[in-house]
């Protein structure tokens, strides 16, 4: 089943909203290849070998950005829980590029678990970790139109 954004999801900050939206539709595309049975153990197969691994690095690119983005942005607010959120952000690339070399090994089960690691993880991450700096970084950047609103 493919996530959808809920409210219960909203931190407040549109902008990490946005950024949280973008990994969930990845994570939905990336769900997509795998069911319609464009992962298969055939390697000959270059057109669906190159979407599914298109898909990958997007994901991969778009980590790197936000996770950049929330921790640049905690550091401004001196999060004091900033090098703990960090490393879980480490840990989870780790993860995902062990995924990434997996799939690579002609590993189609490595794309079925990314999604659920990802969809699993985006959960738990948006709803936890990322919950307790948010009263932070709103005070922080409560003047920042950019940071509240689509404007």
């Amino acid at each position: 089943m493919m996530m959808q954004w809920c409210s219960d999801y909203d931190s407040g900050i549109y902008v990490i909203d946005q950024q949280h939206k973008q990994l969930i539709n990845i994570a939905n595309e990336l769900d997509c290849l795998h069911r319609s049975k464009l992962c298969t153990d055939d390697g000959n197969d270059v057109e669906k070998q190159e979407m599914i691994e298109s898909n990958f690095l997007k994901l991969i690119n778009y980590c790197n950005y936000h996770f950049t983005i929330e921790e640049l942005a905690m550091e401004k607010c001196k999060y004091m829980r900033r090098e703990l959120h960090k490393a879980t952000h480490d840990k989870f690339v780790t993860e995902i590029h062990g995924l990434y070399r997996k799939y690579h090994r002609q590993d189609c089960l490595a794309l079925r678990y990314t999604v659920d690691f990802l969809y699993d993880w985006l959960v738990d991450h948006i709803m936890g970790e990322d919950r307790r700096y948010v009263s932070v970084l709103a005070e922080v950047f409560a003047n920042d139109p950019k940071f509240k609103s689509d404007t």
